[in-house]
């Protein structure tokens, strides 16, 4: 069978191509998934996300780069959010 893909599973996905760029934390926020991590913030995009008519059934899981800035650096949003106190659970 040719290469199918199964939009209603599980999946993983590979955010960049920078190994130096690692997860720090995940947040879901107003059910969109946001992945704080090293060097970036990104928003995950699933399929029924982006073709929720389900018109395009070859659409794909894909990211998007929110933010430039990610954990390692001071001023970062994540760091902000962690040293007010909030909580994700």
């Amino acid at each position: 069978m040719p290469d199918t893909f199964d939009r209603d599973g599980a999946f993983s996905i590979e955010l960049g191509r920078d190994k130096e760029n690692g997860i720090q934390q995940m947040l879901t926020l107003n059910e969109n998934l946001y992945v704080f991590s090293t060097k970036k913030i990104y928003r995950v995009r699933t399929a029924k996300d982006v073709d929720p008519a389900r018109q395009a059934p070859e659409t794909r899981h894909s990211y998007q780069e929110i933010y430039p800035v990610g954990c390692s650096t001071p001023s970062s949003p994540d760091r902000s959010f962690r040293q007010s106190g909030s909580s994700t659970e």
